[in-house]
């Protein structure tokens, strides 16, 4: 397995697995994270998001924003949780235990 930093330019890939994953809905996406990281103009957020592949294929993403807020940073949305990731369909169950 590998993990691979989300970009602009794989929004579409991310977005495209979060249509098929049953684990994603709306905050999985490109645009929902667009969204937190630029609510708070006064804030420093960072996204951290990733996918990781398991031969050649998208395994799960996970979505990570680092946010920093007089002078302390942590990984949130919005100064709340986080999201889990979102697992792929294909995975057995052993592998989404994994």
């Amino acid at each position: 397995m590998e993990t691979v930093p989300l970009t602009k330019d794989a929004y579409r890939a991310w977005d495209e697995f979060c249509l098929e994953s049953e684990d994603a809905w709306f905050w999985h996406t490109s645009k929902w994270m667009e969204y937190v990281l630029n609510f708070w103009p006064d804030s420093t957020s960072d996204s951290k998001s990733f996918f990781i592949i398991k031969n050649g294929r998208v395994a799960a993403i996970c979505p990570l924003i680092l946010e920093e807020n007089n002078g302390v940073k942590e990984f949130s949305y919005l100064h709340s949780f986080g999201f889990l990731p979102a697992l792929s369909n294909h995975l057995t169950k052993k592998e989404k235990e994994q």
